[in-house]
């Protein structure tokens, strides 16, 4: 398969669900060689969220031992009608293909780039207890200081999310990686944490414990970035909401009237505050619906905020 053949059903979701397996696997080996010196192609998989099932391509990025999936583009309506100010008005926005990581950067990731240390706290034997030393003490003091952290992680295990982080600690740690890693866009994270799916969570409308680490079951601590198999949504990615904050690549808006419609991130150059989606193990599960919107300022670290990784693949369909 050359030039474009093909290239029109990964663009569109809904020709790419239509699509044969042998022709799904043509395009996904193409794409592998487009990106061979940084990735290994990993088998297709299929998954599964309540009624929604899709069939995707899987990468895994040697650098940071990270898997990625290749999600196909397609139009969605952004926001919500209902919501807050800040999450309307609902619009439809067009996204390109893209790949973007299944799970947020963990600890053990974050080590392998430059030496700019996240925040991380062990387990609390009593939750409350720690709300109170950790909000009280860390996030006022620590975390609103523009002095480094020291790595101080008292838990066990390196699966926990990097957290702990600004805006501008995650765009320098992305500069010392591959060009192709960046943050994803604001519509791309919403079509991705969506997942076909037109409700307040992936799941269904009303929050599920399993899918989601928030204020209602995580006992004030971040949990390893995997969950239950089943605990995905349709496009396998774990954890999209709650656990951690996400930071995503726009500019904070008040609302979606200029924000761009062709899945590109939003741009104020005057703007001191960045996007954070998914809501943390720290909110409600009401702050952890699929268009709830945080605002976070850039220089700031923001004790519940995590990254997850995206890259581009438009200049692999644009290619002869």
């Amino acid at each position: 398969m050359y030039g474009g053949e093909g290239h029109e059903h990964l663009q569109d979701l809904r020709l790419w669900t239509q699509a044969p397996e042998h022709f799904q696997d043509a395009i996904i080996t193409r794409l592998a060689l487009f990106l061979e010196d940084e990735f290994d192609l990993l088998p297709p998989k299929n998954f599964r969220c309540q009624e929604n099932s899709y069939r995707l391509g899987r990468f895994r990025l040697r650098s940071l031992d990270m898997n990625f999936h290749l999600i196909p583009g397609g139009s969605f309506l952004m926001g919500s009608a209902t919501g807050a100010a800040n999450e309307g008005p609902l619009h439809e926005v067009k996204i390109r293909p893209f790949l973007i990581a299944e799970c947020a950067v963990t600890q053990r990731q974050w080590d392998l780039g430059p030496t700019i240390a996240p925040i991380a706290e062990e387990k609390p034997s009593n939750p409350v207890a720690r709300i109170a030393r950790k909000v009280t003490e860390r996030f006022n003091s620590a975390l609103l200081s523009d002095e480094p952290l020291t790595d101080n992680r008292l838990f066990d295990g390196v699966d926990i999310p990097a957290h702990g982080l600004s805006n501008a600690l995650i765009r320098s740690w992305l500069a010392q990686h591959s060009q192709r890693l960046r943050l994803p866009s604001e519509a791309e994270w919403e079509f991705a944490c969506k997942a076909g799916t037109d409700t307040d969570y992936y799941w269904g409308s009303a929050p599920i414990d399993k899918y989601c680490w928030s204020a209602s079951n995580s006992q004030a601590h971040p949990h390893k970035v995997y969950n239950a198999p089943d605990a995905c949504n349709a496009f396998g990615l774990q954890n999209i909401l709650g656990n951690v904050l996400e930071c995503v690549a726009d500019d904070y808006l008040t609302d979606y009237q200029q924000t761009p419609v062709n899945g590109d991130p939003a741009v104020d150059s005057s703007s001191e505050w960045s996007v954070a989606r998914g809501g943390s193990w720290f909110d409600s599960p009401e702050m952890c619906r699929s268009y709830t919107r945080r605002r976070i300022q850039k220089s700031r670290r923001a004790y519940f905020l995590g990254l997850r990784l995206a890259v581009h693949v438009s200049d692999w369909l644009m290619s002869p």
